[in-house]
């Protein structure tokens, strides 16, 4: 059994190893102008977290055709999320109301959040279940109503000049470390 189980984990802990690229490389492509790059908090909930807190600040890994470099290691307080947001350019404010309404009530029924999502949420962020970010990190209005509730507090969050609407469930903020990563799609050979 012991054997089976090193078989299986191992090519999980091979990905890292295949260096496609050179540090000197890697870091040149992050860097580069003209590279479509993400910045990402990658808190202890997400799928990245077991990937990524192995690696130090300046490392890089490669994982699922990306390359991804670890800036930073956050060890200030960090709020850890669910958000379904609705967006206010394509929707209506009678739509926003109703839809909130309905995801509102489902939640109360017994949904859960994370079902909501899937099915209401309209910016196709896969980490919106655990979307983790600091004080500095998002738009003032976020924060504060965040701030303002409890873990488990499901409420709404109108950013009305950015057209941004949310209903958010606030998770246990994170103690642990969160992982500040440049990621890009590795460049075609």
């Amino acid at each position: 059994m012991k054997h089976l189980l090193l078989f299986l984990l191992l090519p999980l802990c091979n990905y890292a190893q295949t260096n496609l690229m050179s540090k000197e490389e890697a870091n040149k492509y992050l860097y580069d102008k003209s590279t479509k790059v993400a910045i990402t908090h990658i808190c202890e909930k997400q799928p990245y977290y077991p990937i990524v807190s192995p690696y130090k600040e300046g490392e890089f890994i490669e994982k699922d055709g990306r390359i991804l470099q670890v800036t930073k290691i956050a060890k200030d307080e960090t709020f850890c999320v669910a958000y379904i947001f609705l967006d206010g350019s394509k929707l209506s404010e009678k739509e926003i109301a109703d839809v909130r309404e309905e995801i509102l009530k489902k939640h109360k029924e017994g949904a859960a959040f994370k079902d909501l999502i899937k099915q209401y949420n309209t910016d196709g962020n896969p980490n919106s279940e655990y979307f983790s970010f600091s004080e500095k990190g998002i738009v003032p209005q976020f924060t504060a109503a965040v701030k303002s509730h409890n873990p488990g507090d499901v409420f709404t969050i109108d950013v009305p000049q950015k057209k941004w609407y949310y209903v958010v469930m606030r998770h246990a903020d994170n103690l642990l470390p969160v992982y500040v990563t440049r990621s890009a799609a590795l460049p075609k050979k």
